[in-house]
């Protein structure tokens, strides 16, 4: 379908079929409507017009999208209608259209693949050709080799780093642990035995008068 002057023509088998409005059903949730004319009315009540075409989808239960080249409007599908040319509305919230005459056929009843459809069938004069080209590939030459880089320039010397802040004071270290009790002592060695007494001297002879006089007995006991 080529857009021509106020319409759209479809090429079927070579003869022209000039639309000028028209309700296309082009996925489960989408619809091209064309149409000289279209009044689109939001649901508060506030209105815009639109021209050309304008692709309707509902993204999400309830919300409807609809847009051309100029706007685009994401709006709640209750409350929200689009009349065209001819008298013809759309009602969102329903999914329905509404002709003039009072015929009404709900979106669901449009469908993208129906025996009843009509065949339309392009002509092959009109059907897009893909030119093949006759592509030889060649490798390219090497490069020349790039000149050597020059040094770069040596850095500057860094600055001298600040001086660290003092260290804070250690703690006080705690007592140590009291120690165990030592064991007991060997037992000493046993001592040597004493040296031998010297010689006693020889007594003195003592001449008792008294004895030489006397005689006594003795006894031992």
């Amino acid at each position: 379908m080529v857009k021509q002057n106020d319409g759209y023509t479809l090429d079927n088998n070579g003869v022209p079929i000039v639309f000028n409005d028209f309700i296309w059903k082009t996925g489960d949730d989408k619809l091209l409507v064309s149409s000289d004319t279209m009044n689109l009315t939001f649901p508060d009540g506030t209105t815009a017009d639109a021209r050309d075409y304008l692709e309707v989808e509902y993204p999400e239960d309830g919300i409807v999208s609809l847009a051309n080249d100029e706007n685009a409007y994401m709006l709640l599908a209750k409350g929200s209608d689009l009349s065209v040319s001819g008298g013809t509305a759309l009602n969102m919230s329903e999914r329905s259209i509404l002709t003039n005459a009072g015929v009404s056929l709900g979106f669901d009843e449009i469908y993208l693949e129906d025996s009843n459809n009509i065949s339309v069938t392009p002509s092959l004069n009109s059907q897009p050709k893909v030119p093949v080209f006759d592509i030889t590939v060649q490798d390219g030459k090497d490069g020349q080799a790039g000149d050597v880089g020059a040094d770069g320039e040596s850095g500057e010397i860094g600055e001298d780093g600040s001086e660290g802040t003092k260290g804070e004071d250690g703690k006080v270290g705690t007592d140590g642990a009291e120690g165990s009790q030592g064991s007991d002592g060997s037992s000493g060695s046993k001592g040597s035995s004493g040296a031998t007494g010297s010689t006693g001297g020889t007594g003195a002879q003592v001449v008792d008068q008294f004895l030489q006089r006397r005689s006594f007995s003795l006894t031992t006991f």
